[in-house]
C-alpha cells in the first residue's frame, strides 16, 4: 500500500519520546512545514544537549529548561518572537520547499476503482539553514564548526532517521558581520535534503462494484 512506507528506527539520533510522539504518525503522510520545522530542531537540540557531543571550545550546553540552558535553539520565528537578544544562539530556518512529480507531469501515480482512490506523490527538494549567533566571533565559529562536524559527519543517518532519499551539507559560512543587524555575528550552516511524499485521496463518486458470474449464469438471471 503507498501509506505503508517502513521505517527502521535503530539507531536513532532523535529522542525516544519524539520518536513515540511523532514518527509513528509524521513519516507515513506528508510532511508539512512544522514537521520538518520540528525535525531539524529536536535534530540540533539532542546534539548540544550533551557535553560529550560538543568539540573542545564549545561550552554552550543546551537543556530543555529556560533557566538551566547555556544556549538558545528554536525554530526563526520563534527565537524572533520571544528571544532576539539571547546569546548564543541557533535557529533554523527553512529556504524554501520546491515539489516536483514522481512520474512525468502528473502528480497522481496509481489509483484504486474498487475503493474509489486515488494515489498521488511528489518528489521535495529543499534546504535549511542552521544560523548560528555568538557573543563573540570566537564562539560564533565554535558553534559553526560543531554543528558542521556532526551534520557532516552523520548525513547519512539523519537521512535515514528522516526517511529522506538525500541529506548533506551544501555550504557553510564561516562568519558574517553585519554591524546594521541586532545579530550582526553570524554564520550558517546550510543542508540540502529531498524527500517523497505521498498521499491518498478517496474521490467523491461510489465505488465500483466488481459482478461475479459464475459458469452459466447472465446478467438477466442477476436481475431477475
Amino acid at each position: 500500500m503507498i501509506d505503508s512506507i517502513p521505517v527502521d528506527y535503530s539507531g536513532s539520533l532523535l529522542s525516544r519520546e519524539f520518536i513515540e510522539k511523532n514518527c509513528a504518525t509524521i513519516f507515513p503522510v506528508r510532511k508539512k512545514t512544522r514537521t520538518l520545522y520540528g525535525l531539524f530542531l529536536e535534530l540540533i537540540r539532542q546534539l548540544y544537549s550533551d557535553q560529550n557531543n560538543l568539540l573542545t571550545g564549545t561550552s554552550a550546553v543546551w537543556n530543555k529548561d529556560e533557566l538551566l540552558s547555556k544556549i538558545w535553539i528554536d525554530t526563526e520565528y520563534v527565537w524572533e518572537d520571544n528571544t532576539p537578544e539571547f546569546r548564543p544562539a541557533i535557529y533554523i530556518s527553512l529556504q524554501g520547499l520546491k515539489p516536483t512529480p514522481i512520474i512525468g507531469q502528473k502528480s497522481q501515480i496509481g489509483s484504486d476503482t474498487k475503493e474509489g482512490e486515488a494515489h498521488y506523490g511528489k518528489t521535495i527538494n529543499g534546504s535549511v539553514a542552521f544560523v548560528h549567533i555568538g557573543g563573540t566571533k570566537g564562539e560564533t565559529i565554535n558553534l559553526i564548526d560543531n554543528t558542521y562536524e556532526y551534520l557532516d559527519g552523520l548525513a547519512d543517518i539523519i537521512r535515514q532517521d528522516f526517511c529522506f532519499d538525500t541529506f548533506g551539507v551544501v555550504d557553510v559560512t564561516p562568519l558574517k558581520v553585519v554591524k546594521a543587524e541586532k545579530d550582526h555575528l553570524r554564520g550558517e550552516v546550510v543542508a540540502a535534503f529531498s524527500y517523497k511524499d505521498y498521499w491518498t485521496i478517496k474521490l467523491e463518486s461510489p465505488k465500483l462494484k466488481r459482478i461475479v458470474l459464475s459458469t452459466g449464469q447472465s446478467l438477466i438471471d442477476m436481475v431477475h
